[in-house]
């Protein structure tokens, strides 16, 4: 059984960082997070009128992922932090999802809200303070980690044809070889084309053939243990081609239609976990611009 050991968690934060004062946050940016769980099988709580604009730090995040795999959290909590956890989690220590999927999303105009499913239960959440945070996890614990830290192999042109065919359909749009495009429709009616002979177009591909990856490989790891042994699952997927789209052409149209592609895709990804998962899943959505704190898991 895999065991978390020395693992590097990038929790994702919508994080704006003054070039020019290294450290303070600018005004436009700001870390967000959306826990989301589905109706059919709650483990999140009401978020009450008063709670809409909630902040959490980083270590109560993580915290709060420690407890719907099922572990308690970390014993240096203060008790202002287990109390919004109670405000978040349902109290129930009997019934956690033992699941949960993170994701991670890079780009500045990305708020976390707007990832949000209808007919789910939510809990958002502005995230402040700590660079980094301790998960609270050791090697001594049952903890399968399925994280997104591939990219499409440029070298092997079959297998390139493979993978970017299978994310076309995934996503119902259409893969030219000849013209090296990948067509990707909108809800408009019109589709988003991505040139993979740019790097930026590329990086934005790789981010979602490896989201694709991950929900398939964590479906079929699931199914491994299914029976057998009861382990906790972390799926984590950082997603940064929102970001090289930005760098790229900056906030223009072809950013606001890759980010509809983002939410559609994460939406399914979510979709299918819940129904492997028969809806013992919880998924944690955050944001941010820049590069990310560490979460990391200690020994």
């Amino acid at each position: 059984m895999a065991r978390c050991r020395h693992l590097h968690l990038l929790l994702a934060l919508f994080l704006a960082l003054a070039a020019a004062a290294p450290g303070q946050v600018q005004s436009h940016g700001e870390a967000s997070a959306v826990f989301i769980d589905a109706a059919s099988h709650r483990y999140l709580r009401d978020q009450q009128a008063d709670h809409q604009d909630a902040s959490m730090s980083l270590n109560e995040v993580s915290a709060a992922v420690s407890v719907l795999l099922g572990f308690a959290p970390s014993t240096s909590l203060p008790a202002i932090s287990s109390s919004k956890l109670n405000k978040v989690l349902l109290p129930n220590p009997f019934d956690r999802p033992r699941a949960v999927f993170l994701v991670q999303i890079a780009g500045s105009d990305v708020s976390a809200p707007s990832f949000v499913s209808e007919g789910n239960n939510i809990f958002k959440t502005r995230i402040e303070g700590a660079k980094s945070a301790d998960t609270g996890f050791s090697d001594m614990d049952d903890l399968i980690v399925i994280h997104s830290d591939e990219s499409l192999d440029l070298s092997q042109s079959d297998y390139l044809d493979n993978e970017l065919s299978s994310l076309a359909n995934w996503l119902e749009g259409s893969y030219q070889k000849s013209s090296g495009k990948l067509f990707i429709p909108l809800e408009s009616g019109n589709s988003l084309t991505l040139l993979l002979d740019k790097e930026a177009d590329m990086e934005f591909v790789s981010s979602l053939a490896s989201l694709l990856k991950t929900i398939e490989r964590a479906i079929q790891v699931h199914e491994d243990f299914s029976g057998v042994v009861n382990p906790a699952e972390l799926l984590e997927c950082h997603f940064t081609g929102i970001k090289a789209l930005e760098n790229e052409y900056g906030s223009t149209e072809i950013v606001k239609q890759a980010t509809e592609i983002v939410q559609r895709a994460v939406t399914k990804s979510f979709q299918s976990l819940h129904e492997a998962y028969k809806g013992l899943l919880a998924y944690e959505h955050a944001t941010y611009q820049g590069h990310p704190p560490v979460l990391e898991c200690q020994d």
